[in-house]
């Protein structure tokens, strides 16, 4: 085994965990809530201001299905909702992890990276994915609405802000193998890099192309996807 299994209460330790939460008003009676990013960092480069982690080149870039049942620490309960063509601003926040991003603090251990960024195929905060796929679903089908995707083309300069990232950085996409998220993926894949850049378990022959998630059912799975990527990516 190239690597063991690290404590939740051991990565708390040397990770911090910020993100950027937002709601966004699609009509008079909908209202969404949504995280763009989530930022991981060293506790040792860490800077005072969390707005100042805006400037920091990550040295990985993470891609999942949606932010799950990740919280922010802090209250936002002052944000006001964004208009359905409003940019997301950018308010990092400390939040409270959950057990999908304790897998990616635990890569970042094994490759000694200080800086992740995590961003989704949908910013929609749900945490069980059925769930999530029936409000995507209903958000595109109803109102037209892709603005709950950073990958939605109307949203092209923030995807690229956010890509920025260390020379030679990994993509690491980890965002599932259902089926009901091809259209989100389709919408994904033709602008990211290369895929000498991008990293993840695939799941054979599905098109359009599947990565398993970091967060499997059994212990061992878990722990196998953290010692395959590790794997890839010292391999690469």
């Amino acid at each position: 085994m190239l690597t063991e299994f690290i404590k939740a209460g051991d990565l708390k330790q040397k990770y911090a965990i910020y993100g950027n939460f937002y709601q966004r008003k699609i009509n008079a009676e909908t209202v969404i809530s949504g995280r763009n990013i989530l930022e991981i960092v060293a506790h040792d480069i860490c800077p005072l201001l969390a707005r100042d982690i805006d400037d920091m080149l990550p040295d990985a870039v993470m891609i999942m299905m949606n932010p799950g049942s990740s919280q922010p620490l802090e209250g936002i309960d002052h944000l006001k909702p964004l208009s359905k063509t409003a940019m997301v601003p950018q308010n990092l926040v400390a939040t409270k992890p959950d057990t999908t991003q304790y897998q990616v603090m635990r890569v970042m251990h094994y490759m000694n990276w200080q800086h992740v960024r995590v961003i989704n195929l949908s910013d929609l905060r749900e945490a069980k994915s059925p769930l999530f796929i029936k409000k995507y679903m209903w958000l595109e089908a109803e109102f037209g609405f892709d603005l709950h995707s950073i990958f939605a083309a109307r949203r092209a300069d923030e995807l690229a802000r956010v890509l920025k990232r260390k020379n030679a950085a990994p993509i690491i996409n980890g965002w599932g193998v259902s089926e009901k998220l091809d259209a989100l993926i389709a919408r994904a894949l033709p602008v990211l890099p290369n895929s000498e850049s991008m990293f993840g378990i695939v799941k054979p022959e599905l098109e359009p192309k599947k990565y398993f998630h970091p967060l499997p059912t059994l212990q061992r799975d878990k722990n196998l996807w953290v010692e395959n990527i590790v794997k890839q990516l010292t391999l690469k």
